[in-house]
Formats: structure tokens, sequence, C-alpha cells
């Protein structure tokens, strides 16, 4: 029950008729029984009641979950004093803070969860709009780091991957590709460049206040060639097991002694790819994400930060292309 209730909080603070609720609708337990509870957490300090401005100068009480001080430092800036996370703020931590924010259930608990959920009142943190042209999904908008800014348009960014999808397909590790009992596919995808969101800082604070924008969209001529191998298992999950990449043009010997490696069922190669074939194998990765049929090891960050940014109107450096097509590769068998 305890734990419940600071989960519940933990997404921002709620009424006390919500909270009550809330917990109730789940647990089905009696008043008194969720009071007891209630006034536990509130006697240790974890839970605190808080007032906030409502309409006609009316003060709403809320219940939330109090922060520990050990998660926050002391910082003297232009003779404020304030709290701030001990941590470097980041563009992808205030991302996953919006969508926290916009659907705070269902989340895979991870250390950028925890540090995500403190950052759900920072003033940083985007909106999440429907995208301005599909087939991307949503936008996030920025808040104006620089009023002085020409170029509005540095501050929405289009994505076409669900955020959420992405960051539950996520895991730590994955058994040794010998322990994994099904057939192995792979796909590989040749790009004539790289692309990739950059910013010049890391603290997303300091970044917005000197640069004034959250990040730039670079592109380098730069031929390469990615694989990525997946895992079809028995319960219809997906695996990735294996992502390589090689400079210049697609090497079909280098493709097929990897396919032999793994011991691969089928491998497919594109160099070209026509709209419909491109819309039709991304948007099949969307929905396998969205049904969490795929599995990502955490160590494979380009393929990860590609999900995450994927824009279907920009260029991309072809991890999420490649993935798509292996995915595909697997589901047709």
């Amino acid at each position: 029950m305890d734990e419940l209730i600071k989960h519940l909080l933990s997404t921002g603070g709620k009424t006390p008729k919500e909270l009550r609720e809330a917990v109730i609708g789940k647990t089905g337990v009696s008043d008194r029984v969720y009071y007891r509870h209630l006034r536990k957490l509130l006697e240790r300090k974890e839970v605190e009641e808080t007032y906030e401005e409502g309409g006609g100068g009316r003060k709403i009480k809320k219940y939330s979950l109090r922060k520990e001080e050990k998660l926050l430092v002391r910082v003297a800036r232009e003779s404020i004093i304030c709290y701030r996370p001990e941590f470097a703020i980041s563009r992808r931590l205030l991302e996953l803070a919006s969508w926290i924010k916009r659907s705070p259930e269902g989340w895979v608990e991870s250390e950028d969860v925890g540090k995500a959920k403190q950052l759900l009142t920072h003033q940083l943190v985007p909106e999440i709009k429907p995208s301005y042209e599909d087939p991307d999904s949503y936008a996030f908008v920025w808040p104006d780091g620089n009023k002085a800014r020409l170029n509005p348009d540095d501050f929405i960014h289009s994505r076409f991957f669900n955020f959420k999808s992405v960051h539950n397909a996520i895991v730590e590790t994955l058994e040794p590709t010998y322990t994994l009992p099904g057939k192995i596919f792979v796909g590989a995808y040749y790009s004539p460049f790289t692309a990739e969101y950059v910013a010049s800082s890391e603290d997303m604070e300091e970044q917005m206040r000197y640069i004034g924008k959250p990040c730039e969209f670079k592109i380098v001529e730069h031929p390469h060639c990615i694989s990525v191998a997946v895992c079809k298992r028995a319960d219809n999950s997906i695996c990735v097991i294996h992502v390589e990449s090689r400079d210049g043009q697609v090497d079909k010997a280098w493709i097929k002694g990897l396919a032999q490696q793994l011991g691969a069922k089928k491998f497919q190669i594109q160099q070209w790819l026509s709209e419909d074939a491109r819309r039709k194998l991304l948007i099949n990765l969307r929905e396998t994400l969205e049904q969490r049929k795929l599995l990502i090891p955490k160590r494979y960050i380009k393929l990860v930060e590609e999900l995450f940014d994927y824009s279907y109107k920009k260029p991309s450096t072809g991890y999420a292309t490649a993935l798509a097509i292996a995915v595909e590769l697997s589901q047709k068998e």
C-alpha cells in the first residue's frame, strides 16, 4: 500500500480526493486502511501536504512525494539559493520527463526513469504535441531559451517512434546468443551519410542559457553500411543480438560472412529503398515496438539513440532502417 501511494505521487501532486480514489480503485481497501497508511507516510515525512493557487485566489490542498535531500545539492546562483538535482539535466532526461507526465503508467523502472521523475516540474521540460506532418507521430516543442532566436523551427523536433515504446524495449543485457533458442535474421542497409542531433553542452540548463536551443541537426557525408541481427524466439518476441557497421559501400562478402558466423537463417541487403517499401518497413517496426515484441540491449547506443531521435522526413544514419529490414525478415518466417 505504501509503495502504491508513493508510486501514484511520483508523477506529481494529487488532491485528497484524487489520491483516495486512485488507491481505493486499485486495491479495494477500506477508508480506514487507506488513511492509516497515508498518515504513516506523512509521519515518516515521505509524503507532505502542499498548497497550490487555484481559481479566485483559493488554495488547493495536495499530497506530494517529499524529495530526498540526498538527491539535491545546494546551488548559489546570482545571489539566489536554490536546490537542483545532483546529476546533469540532459536533453534525453527532459524528453523522458515529458513522456512520463503525458503517460505516467506502465514504465519499466530504470535509473533514467528515476531521474526523470525528479524533473517533472522543471521549466525546461518540453511539451508533447501532435506531429505537424505525418507520418511522424508527435513533436517535442521546447521552451524558448533565447528570445532573440531567428528560427522557431529549431525548437520543434518531430519524432517517428513512440518514446515510451523505445524506452520499454531497452534491456540491460540479453542471454548470450548461443543460449537464445530461435532463428536468426540479418538486415543490412547502406547509408551515404551520418545524421544526428547534437548539443554543445551536456547540461541543458547551460545549453539553453548560453546557446539558446536544445540541439542542432548535423549531417556528415560518410558512406557506410549497417547490419543488425535479430533472433526470433518461440514466443514470437524478437531480440537484437548483433549490431555492426563498416565504412564504404556495401560489402556483400562481409554481410554473408556475418550471417554464417551467427548461423542466420536468412539475410537481406538494401542499398536503395523505394518510398513505399521504406514506409512499410518503418511503420511495421513502429507497430512491433508498440506491441512490445522487441528487445534491444542498452549497449547498442547508436541504434537506441536513432530510434529515440528518428524523424521520417529527416536523413538518418541507417540503424533504424537496418533494424526494420531484419524485423520484417523475421516476421515473414
